[in-house]
């Protein structure tokens, strides 16, 4: 009876070990705001206020606009200043693409430093994604905050791309859009965030 068990235990070790590997988040999954800036060297510097709670990201955007996301469902709203609220097409901005990206990852330590009075560890992180072109980047992350980014920098089709996110708290904001913008379909109004 026990090598029958014991078969069986080693039967399902070789199948776990060769079942292809569960992709992985490249930064940890935690709440957090922040102030995010992306800049190129086609494009002026653009500054938005990023949060996120669960699998929700609230994004507010230049000109008052808000745009909130659901990792998960994959489903986006935006809201305008005039209180219109639409579902609208899934498309992160570049500077929370980073977090969204699943794969088997892989980190290359480049060194440490400081940044903004952070020690950080500077990393080359390569996600590969099945069935989708490998990504490359360098982070600046932070220990002190969770392994948070301070700074991403990587190359895009449109060129070099800088990311920064300053004013980092690591606390659980209200990121989810109110439930009135969730059931609109860009006819109604929402109520004011």
């Amino acid at each position: 009876m026990r090598s029958s068990r014991a078969a069986w235990v080693f039967v399902l070790g070789m199948a776990g070990a060769l079942a292809p590997p569960r992709p992985q988040s490249v930064f940890p999954r935690r709440p957090f705001s922040a102030r995010m800036i992306t800049a190129s060297p086609i494009l002026r510097p653009v500054t938005m206020r990023i949060a996120r709670s669960g699998a929700w990201w609230s994004v507010r955007l230049p000109h008052g606009a808000r745009l909130w996301l659901n990792s998960k469902t994959r489903r986006a709203y935006r809201w305008l200043p005039s209180g219109r609220c639409a579902a609208v097409p899934f498309r992160p901005p570049p500077g929370v693409q980073p977090f969204l990206w699943r794969g088997q990852i892989r980190r290359k330590w480049l060194g440490v430093g400081t940044l903004r009075g952070y020690a950080v560890v500077i990393l080359q992180i390569t996600v590969r994604r099945r069935g989708r072109p490998n990504v490359v980047f360098t982070a600046w992350t932070a220990p002190a905050l969770g392994g948070l980014p301070l700074r991403i920098q990587m190359l895009t089709p449109s060129g070099p791309l800088e990311i920064q996110y300053h004013d980092l708290r690591l606390h659980a904001p209200a990121a989810a859009p109110p439930l009135g913008c969730r059931a609109t379909t860009g006819r109604k109004r929402a109520p004011t965030p």
